[in-house]
């Protein structure tokens, strides 16, 4: 089951990466502040995830803990927004 949920799970987010707005999106259908909180639910739901339905795996729990957590750091990181790149005067608009 954990080996199925990891497939399923990396086959929704090259999915939702093939899908987002961005420079390298091919399709460009979700807008890239959706995809950030997408990223985000499915940080928070990895680490519940292993304390729930993969705790009496420690291998489960363990990478699904890293995993969540690596999805929050890159979710922490990551400008949804584009405000980095925006100039002062479109941020004041």
């Amino acid at each position: 089951m954990l080996a199925t949920f990891t497939y399923a799970l990396a086959g929704v987010h090259l999915l939702l990466t093939l899908l987002t707005k961005y420079a390298a999106g091919p399709i460009k259908i979700i807008p890239l502040p959706i995809h950030g909180t997408i990223e985000f639910v499915v940080g928070i739901a990895l680490i519940v995830l292993a304390y729930t339905l993969f705790n009496n795996n420690a291998e489960g729990k363990l990478f699904y803990v890293i995993f969540g957590t690596v999805i929050l750091l890159t979710w922490l990181v990551t400008d949804y927004k584009g405000i980095f790149h925006q100039t002062a005067e479109e941020r004041t608009l």
